[in-house]
């Protein structure tokens, strides 16, 4: 349980073990809790690591555990990446005919990143009214412009792609299916792309032809030219030394504030 588990939350992917990991558990099913079973399967579906032989097995000795899981545990199994990637359809149809009983659980506020309000800033300064971090049905939106209220822009920072690595995960990808498919024109702002930029006017240019540009595709794809995962890294160590610098200025400005007002005082 405990590797798809911890590799799902920090978005390692290693296809051949996690397999691995998956037959293990179908073979200990019956001497697993009903809560392991469910992590396992739900950390496999979130990293994408279901083969048809594998989903077929795991589904089922599942499908027997839900029956005897407690509502506590039952909860976890409703993660719509295993739905839709893992689950066969008797599991699906058994999870939501439970599912439909049990008390939904309000999400917690999601507030915006620095990264999501510099981009948030250009905008304005572009001349775009739009919104920030609001939630439409079981998503939240980045941000959503206010003259068509079918267009948005997601920010996609590091925790949207797999480690070190530009691809997508299991969740950004059918977040963005589904809202595609019921009608959003979905523009993305990669941070790998951004922390590449090196003033504000090429932070306008870049919003600029990104909103000229055809909204993105159903099925999301992965960048045409993918960086290796040493070039990921010297850009994440780029995002680290801009997000000192940014605290060094911040500090000594907050300190010559203080300093004008103590003079004041006197």
């Amino acid at each position: 349980m405990t590797v798809p588990w911890a590799l799902s939350r920090v978005n390692i992917r290693h296809s051949d073990a996690l397999t691995q990991v998956g037959q293990e558990a179908v073979l200990k099913a019956p001497l697993m809790r009903p809560g392991d079973l469910i992590k396992v399967a739900v950390g496999l579906a979130k990293l994408g690591v279901c083969p048809p032989s594998l989903r077929e097995r795991l589904s089922e000795v599942l499908l027997h555990a839900l029956k005897e899981a407690p509502s506590l545990q039952f909860r976890g199994c409703m993660h719509p990446v295993a739905a839709i990637g893992l689950y066969t359809q008797p599991l699906k149809m058994f999870v939501m005919e439970r599912f439909s009983n049990l008390r939904r659980i309000p999400y917690p506020v999601r507030r915006p990143s620095p990264f999501h309000w510099e981009v948030s800033d250009c905008l304005a300064a572009l001349g775009v009214a739009h919104r920030n971090t609001f939630h439409w049905g079981c998503f939240w939106i980045d941000i959503g412009e206010a003259e068509d209220k079918r267009r948005c822009i997601f920010v996609d920072g590091p925790a949207a792609f797999y480690t070190s690595t530009t691809q997508y995960t299991e969740p950004v990808k059918l977040q963005h299916r589904v809202l595609s498919d019921l009608g959003w024109d979905i523009r993305r702002v990669r941070w790998f792309d951004w922390v590449g930029l090196k003033d504000k006017e090429d932070k306008l240019k870049f919003l600029k032809e990104l909103r000229a540009a055809p909204p993105l595709p159903s099925l999301l794809p992965d960048p045409t030219h993918p960086l290796s995962e040493e070039e990921v890294l010297q850009r994440l160590r780029l995002v680290k030394q801009r997000q000192q610098q940014q605290q060094e200025e911040a500090a000594a400005a907050a300190a010559a504030s203080s300093g004008s007002a103590v003079d004041l005082d006197l």
